[in-house]
């Protein structure tokens, strides 16, 4: 009965129509950080991978989540903003949608030097990232910044 009533509301619910209304009802999923090391015979290096998974509302309006636009920042203070700086690039339009609620991957890796290997691990750890929502593809200025 419980479960009859919660879903007849649930269908009852107006669509998020709004770009407001849809960044408000954003919230993250997973955010991981990890380092890889890699070498070979003649050389060695280390990237810095991440994946962040954001979810919006099943109710959202396809149209208006592939104008947003996500990142992952990094405070001055966060423990990692010497070695990579304050964003990871900007990323549009990769919304799909599991069990139909619409889904957003950001993941990519950026390289470090070899000799802050040790830094870097310890810093992962203490790294609080904030996740960037942008509206608009030419002004970097988000509308939302979700602390994680």
């Amino acid at each position: 009965m419980i479960t009859m009533v919660s879903s007849a509301f649930a269908f009852s619910s107006p669509p998020l129509n709004t770009m407001e209304e849809i960044i408000e009802h954003i919230s993250v999923e997973h955010l991981n950080l990890h380092l890889e090391k890699e070498g070979t015979n003649y050389s060695s290096y280390s990237v810095i991978q991440y994946e962040v998974v954001l979810s919006a509302s099943h109710l959202s309006d396809p149209r208006l989540l592939e104008e947003l636009g996500v990142s992952l920042v990094f405070p001055d203070e966060d423990p990692l903003f010497p070695y990579i700086g304050p964003e990871w690039g900007t990323h549009y339009g990769s919304w799909s949608y599991n069990q139909s609620r619409p889904t957003f991957t950001l993941f990519g890796s950026i390289s470090v030097e070899p000799k802050d290997v040790e830094q870097i691990e310890q810093s992962i750890g203490e790294s609080r990232p904030q996740i960037a929502v942008y509206e608009n593809f030419h002004e970097l200025v988000p509308i939302r910044v979700i602390n994680y």
